[in-house]
């Protein structure tokens, strides 16, 4: 599984261009656009859409994880 997120408390090197929360539709957006770019890119998708990916990654998979390990022990 992977996931991406942060609590922005003050880390040091924040991407650039996605500072804050907020701005990961943006983040999502460009994921988005050059995912399908990428050379190779199919068998990492594991037989999903980038969308369906993108869902995986930018919270499923955390909630997932969290609903499994923490709300039901």
């Amino acid at each position: 599984m992977l996931a991406i997120g942060t609590d922005f408390d003050g880390m040091i090197n924040a991407e650039d261009a996605f500072i804050t929360a907020e701005e990961f539709i943006d983040f999502r957006n460009v994921l988005e656009e050059i995912i399908p770019l990428q050379d190779n890119i199919g068998h990492l998708l594991q037989g999903l859409s980038v969308e369906q990916a993108l869902d995986k990654i930018m919270y499923e998979n955390a909630y997932n994880f969290a609903m499994t390990y923490y709300m039901n022990p």
